[in-house]
């Protein structure tokens, strides 16, 4: 393999570093020639201010057997031009109006003929090495990889993002323990088996395969960090919270249908945003089953918290408490319940109307 920095389009003096300078090292891929195929997917819309750096955190991995597809949705700003620029090192893009962001994405998967698969948004970047680390550690027993991930913050500053130990069968069944949804990779059989992105969702259409998946296979958790995700004021993840927290609500909703039946002594109704379920084919304790339910009924607890609606609050916050007293505990729930006992909805608005008067936001 050679190196791809000297071919690719020159870029500003200011602009140092990985992916701009630096590239992952070639060399890294000697020795073998059966690199297994990765299908990366980018969906785009007026990214022009971020899409090439994304693109070559791509190729400048270097990566022997990459295809990479990048499905913008019609953007008029500079993102074409800039794809023609890098297109001798773009396996196939196409800019042309869609149903959104999913739909897009989904435009890309049913291409894809790599072995594994994963999609990135056009503000955000793989880190150097990535895709080394995703070949030689994936498994033929996992269908599922996950590695870690940095946050670059507004004002410039990063953090870590590292996804939590233990309980993993339980989280990866009814939450989100990925640290970034591009450091998540799964092998494109599992669109056969258990269906695409479902378009219902524009937010947490990453939630819902997932849990689709933890349901149902295997994961394996790197302690490598993949992927640095971008916080800034037009991305997606920073905007429209409530119909963030709407999708998730929806998601988590069917998780509970899914093993609402295994626990009869305790009512559901009225909690829950959707009388759908998942298909699932993994064999779960029923201690994993209470446990999945609670860690579930934990995030819909803060999203009725955010909603003002205090008396769901006590209500989940009591079954969280009987269901696991360990979720109880050792999370924001009891913080939660505690409050929703002393104070009442209006009692709340009042509180953060005058925060919002103090702080200014």
């Amino acid at each position: 393999m050679n190196s791809l920095l000297p071919q690719l389009p020159t870029v500003p003096k200011d602009r140092t570093g990985w992916p701009w300078t630096e590239e992952t090292d070639p060399a890294i891929y000697a020795g073998r020639t059966d690199w297994p195929r990765i299908s990366i997917v980018t969906p785009s819309y007026h990214q022009g201010e971020f899409i090439e750096e994304t693109i070559r955190s791509i190729v400048l991995q270097n990566y022997p057997n990459l295809e990479f597809i990048i499905m913008d949705g019609g953007s008029t700003d500079e993102t074409v031009a800039i794809m023609e620029r890098y297109d001798p090192w773009i396996t196939h893009w196409v800019s042309e109006q869609d149903e959104g962001q999913t739909h897009a994405i989904n435009k890309g998967f049913h291409i894809v003929t790599g072995e594994y698969t994963t999609w990135i948004n056009s503000d955000d970047l793989f880190l150097s090495g990535a895709f080394y680390e995703v070949a030689t550690q994936f498994t033929n027993e996992v269908d599922f990889l996950y590695g870690q991930c940095l946050f670059l913050k507004k004002d410039g500053s990063i953090a870590k993002g590292d996804g939590p130990l233990e309980n993993l069968r339980v989280l990866h069944a009814s939450d989100f323990p990925y640290p970034s949804q591009p450091s998540c990779f799964y092998r494109p059989r599992l669109f056969r088996e258990l269906g695409y992105l479902d378009q219902q969702f524009h937010f947490s259409m990453d939630f819902d395969l997932f849990i689709r998946i933890g349901l149902n296979k295997e994961f394996k958790r790197i302690p490598e960090r993949l992927t640095k995700f971008r916080w800034h004021e037009a991305s997606k993840t920073s905007n429209l919270q409530h119909l963030h927290n709407s999708n998730r609500h929806t998601v988590l909703s069917q998780v509970i249908n899914t093993f609402k039946a295994n626990l009869p002594d305790f009512n559901f109704e009225g909690l829950l945003s959707s009388d759908q379920r998942y298909a699932s084919s993994k064999d779960f304790s029923q201690e994993e089953k209470r446990m999945i339910v609670a860690n579930a009924l934990k995030t819909m607890t803060l999203i009725a918290y955010t909603n003002g609606e205090l008396s769901q609050v006590k209500r989940m916050g009591q079954m969280i408490r009987e269901l696991s007293p360990e979720i109880f505990a050792q999370t924001y729930v009891s913080n939660l319940f505690r409050r929703s006992r002393f104070l009442n909805e209006g009692m709340l608005k009042t509180l953060r109307s005058v925060k919002s008067m103090l702080t200014g936001s």
